[in-house]
């Protein structure tokens, strides 16, 4: 079962966690309004990933930790601890 889950949660978002950034390339389902998926990346407890219509919300909860490198579209970002932001997915 968790096996499913992961399955839909990386399909959904994209997600690839690598040493130099956390990589999305989100495939949204037009069936599937909304979805959420809470993580762990390098010290970073908690990193938000909500996926709506056209939109991908990434939220990093405050810490000591530094910023963390987020990949998305050829392009890499940086967010900081406490910090959000929303990308156009379409």
């Amino acid at each position: 079962m968790a096996g499913t889950l992961d399955l839909v949660q990386r399909g959904l978002t994209g997600l690839q966690p690598t040493r130099d950034a956390l990589r999305l390339d989100p495939a949204p389902l037009p069936q599937l309004a909304e979805a959420s998926v809470a993580l762990r990346y390098r010290g970073h407890w908690g990193v938000r990933l909500r996926l709506r219509a056209g939109e991908l919300e990434v939220s990093v909860p405050e810490s000591a930790a530094s910023d963390l490198p987020i990949r998305l579209g050829g392009q890499t970002y940086a967010l900081s601890p406490g910090g959000e932001q929303t990308f156009c997915t379409d």
